[in-house]
């Protein structure tokens, strides 16, 4: 009895370990990439330093520059820095950026006010940036972003280089009990530069609140009129050693430093509006003018919302010159908003673009039933019925699959065809 039970529990083992395995060895994983990674080294510092870096989504699909956004402490937050910035992005807060993670390899380099932060600052001038800028596509403008000791470092640069970057955002720096009263902000006014500051602490980081709170007083009393700056104290939501300000601090700077880029984003009320505005073109000239002012894509923003007024208003060749702007990079837009600007092609008599949309869904769709009922549909009406035959057995094959009610339809409509 118990050799019988053993060998049934083996024969389960051997069963349920080959369905895994042979489930498992179906699901093909893919990469996800969101950088590459760089190594230097330089004469002036000890050791290699990683940089990574993510380029924003539209940059090999344009020309346009972009600012560039420094993450020290690259190797804890460039994951984050990518992530948390990319949702930026897609929300208009930001234009899109160039993100550059160097990972740090001794904090020795970043203590404020010390030898080690002025040869990290030369390697960044003669290494880092000839690279960035000369590997990538880039716009003037740069912002470097830190946490502690680096935050310490980039108070160390915008005292005494502050020609490197546009925009400062250091969360919790760490001075190290430098005099805070010391430092001199005076050379961005004689340099005639203009700045923007973001930084705060939570209030229960001791040493390192008590010096935010300090930079705070100094630059109350002493902040030249070149400097925009702002200073939160921050209440945790967490233990300490659980949440640092990064999380908090570096994406609030973001928003602030670039609220006025926000702002620049039209809307409008409705294509009268938009005609009365000057149309297509005063949208075109202000998208690039911006580009040119804070650099990221030049093409028009709010297309799809436009595309979307003139097919409500049955308005075609302006429909048909929005789409023609908009280009043909359709990837992240609603499946239903994507059926729908087809559908309103093929209900003008433009079958074969409404064909090309579909082709597109479709290679992100590609269990959709209602995505090749659709291009069969597109197919029939161009007279190619070979292509709308393979799209209805394709259709009838998920649908079969799916479980889905249009089955029959569809089998009456592959027939029609014979």
């Amino acid at each position: 009895m118990k050799k019988s039970i053993i060998i049934a529990l083996l024969f389960c083992f051997i069963y349920v370990h080959e369905g895994i395995s042979q489930s498992s060895a179906k699901k093909k994983g893919e990469d996800i990439t969101i950088g590459k990674t760089y190594t230097f080294t330089s004469e002036k510092l000890s050791g290699s330093w990683q940089v990574q870096v993510s380029l924003p989504p539209s940059y090999h699909e344009s020309s346009d520059v972009y600012p560039v956004v420094y993450a020290l402490h690259g190797n804890f937050y460039f994951n984050f820095a990518v992530g948390g910035l990319q949702r930026l992005m897609e929300f208009g807060d930001i234009p899109e950026v160039i993100i550059v993670g160097i990972s740090n390899e001794s904090n020795g380099y970043f203590a404020f006010g010390s030898r080690g932060a002025d040869q990290f600052l030369d390697f960044m001038e003669a290494d880092i940036f000839p690279f960035v800028e000369g590997e990538f596509r880039t716009h003037k403008d740069r912002t470097v972003m830190g946490w502690h000791y680096t935050s310490g470092f980039i108070f160390h640069t915008l005292s005494r280089r502050p020609h490197l970057f546009r925009n400062y955002i250091p969360a919790s720096p760490y001075l190290g009990g430098y005099d805070v009263s010391k430092i001199d902000f005076d050379v961005m006014d004689q340099a005639g530069l203009m700045r923007r500051l973001y930084f705060g602490v939570f209030g229960n980081e001791r040493s390192v609140s008590l010096a935010a709170n300090s930079l705070d007083s100094l630059l109350q009393k002493k902040a030249p009129a070149s400097l925009e700056w702002e200073f939160h104290l921050l209440e945790p939501d967490y233990d300490k050693g659980i949440e640092v300000s990064v999380y908090r601090l570096w994406q609030a700077g973001l928003k602030t430093v670039y609220a006025d880029y926000r702002e620049t984003q039209l809307s409008f009320d409705d294509l009268a509006d938009f005609k009365a505005r000057g149309g297509l073109a005063a949208l075109r000239k202000h998208y690039s003018e911006r580009a040119l002012k804070y650099g990221g894509v030049s093409k028009p923003g709010g297309l799809v919302s436009l595309i979307r007024m003139a097919e409500r208003a049955d308005d075609f060749s302006l429909f048909e010159e929005l789409m023609d702007a908009y280009g043909t990079s359709f990837k992240g837009l609603n499946l239903n908003r994507l059926m729908g600007f087809a559908r309103f092609y093929q209900q003008h008599g433009k079958t074969e673009k409404a064909i090309a949309i579909y082709e597109n869904i479709n290679t992100w769709y590609p269990n959709s039933v209602s995505v090749y009922e659709a291009l069969a549909g597109a197919f029939t009406a161009s007279e190619d019925l070979r292509k709308a035959r393979r799209a209805y057995e394709k259709a009838i094959a998920l649908a079969q699959l799916q479980s889905d009610s249009r089955l029959a339809s569809l089998k009456n409509k592959l027939s029609e065809l014979e």
